[in-house]
């Protein structure tokens, strides 16, 4: 199965040999191409690289996928290594002249590689996995719902031609939004943690108190004063406590109306 994935916005990165690098493949799934829904993953991009590499020859990157047409495919460029980092496939790729006048004119802005999951050895038919077939230049990505690639590509680009000053100036508001954002999570942490132990100091607070009224030591009546000064400083209300005597219980003296109840009548 074939897919033109129209996946990834352009990165104007040049090297040293005049090459640039594109983004040519992230994991994911998408289900709405029309040949079906497709998924990438880690291995697929392994796969990816290791077909590319035992390729004899470069892979082209034409206009809106004519290679596929059949007609006259002119090249936009070439595709002559591919490289895995941070779990997406990258090709460093060199363009025409033509195509460097395109895209330099905003007129090109999008790569569409052509994924076939089922490819097969085309000398000895043998099933290979998954390959990029080729990669065409475009306006209308299939992905371009994809944020985080185009903001990344955007991010790029500006930071290429921003003066040396102004990319020092993005890194330091990159880094305070960084700062800014840890201390706003420190501040909602420390937060709940205040908030725990409050609940837990107004429990321990609730308890000596119904400790010390089942104790004796306390009168139901004191209750609300001794909650809220346990609640205060729970350490100086378990001080008081200690001063204090649980009265003792006294025996009635015991009713003699009827001691001489046995003396002769005559002794009375």
């Amino acid at each position: 199965m074939r897919f033109q994935a129209n996946l990834i916005s352009l990165k104007s990165e040049n090297t040293g040999d005049d090459l640039v690098e594109l983004l040519l493949a992230v994991p994911g799934e998408w289900k709405g191409h029309y040949s079906g829904v497709f998924r990438i993953d880690s291995a697929d991009l392994e796969k990816m690289k290791l077909n590319f590499d035992a390729r004899k020859i470069d892979l082209v990157i034409d206009y809106e996928h004519q290679t596929l047409m059949g007609c006259e495919a002119p090249a936009a460029g070439w595709i002559k290594e591919m490289h895995i980092r941070d779990g997406k496939l990258y090709g460093m790729a060199s363009w025409t002249a033509k195509a460097k006048e395109y895209i330099k004119n905003g007129e090109y802005r999008y790569l569409s590689p052509v994924f076939n999951f089922e490819a097969v050895d085309k000398k000895t038919g043998a099933w290979i996995g998954c390959e990029i077939e080729s990669v065409a230049l475009t306006n209308t990505p299939f992905l371009d719902e994809l944020e985080e690639i185009r903001a990344n590509k955007n991010f790029m680009a500006k930071e290429k031609n921003m003066p040396e000053n102004e990319k020092n100036g993005a890194d330091v508001a990159a880094l305070k939004a960084q700062y800014d954002a840890q201390i706003t999570a420190l501040k909602a942490e420390l937060e709940t943690s205040r908030s725990e132990v409050a609940a837990l100091s107004e429990q321990l607070a609730e308890s000596a108190v119904e400790g010390a009224i089942i104790a004796n030591k306390l009168p139901e009546g004191q209750k609300q004063w001794a909650l809220s000064y346990a609640k205060t400083d729970l350490n100086g209300f378990k001080e008081f406590l200690k001063g204090v005597t649980p009265p003792q219980k006294t025996d009635l003296p015991k009713n003699d109306l009827f001691a001489n109840k046995n003396q002769p009548q005559n002794d009375i």
